[in-house]
This record gives structure tokens, sequence and C-alpha cells, in this order.
């Protein structure tokens, strides 16, 4: 699943700053990179890009050094506290 072949690991890299959190994805598989494409209401995968694009302030997929790719994301951070948020 997520484009890695049975028996292959991922990465999961997580970078935060002030301005944002970076989500990166690394695997093994550079033929295929991600595809972004409706999903039906009775589906019951294929809604992960759907989620990043509608969470995410950029996002999108780079080769990896060596062999594979890196889907990232970014996310900013919310305006208001959370703590005035839930209040």
């Amino acid at each position: 699943m997520h484009g890695t072949p049975l028996g292959r690991r991922v990465l999961l890299v997580l970078d935060l700053d002030p301005s944002r959190l970076r989500i990166e994805v690394h695997d093994a598989r550079a033929d295929r990179g991600p595809v972004l494409r409706p999903a039906d209401a009775d589906d019951e995968s294929g809604r992960g890009l759907i989620l990043v694009k509608s969470l995410a302030s950029r996002w999108g997929c780079c080769p990896r050094v060596g062999v594979g790719k890196i889907v990232w994301a970014e996310v900013a951070p919310a305006v208001t506290p959370l703590a005035e948020r839930v209040a």
C-alpha cells in the first residue's frame, strides 16, 4: 500500500518550525507518483490525497536521492491559538 512493494519500508519525516509543519513520506517506487482523483461515495479507500489537499497549504512529489520519491505536504499553523478556538 502507499506505493511500497511488500517487504519494503517507507520513511516518515516530520519537520516543524514556527512557520509550518512539513510531512514527508519517502518510498522506493519512482515509477508512479501520487494521483489526485475523486472518490465515489461508497469507496473504502482513495481519499488520502483529497485530505492532504484540503489540509495542506502546499504539497507535491519529488525524486529521492538514490532511488524512489518523496511525497510531501506542508501545513501552516492555525492563526488563532487552539485555547481560544476551544473556549
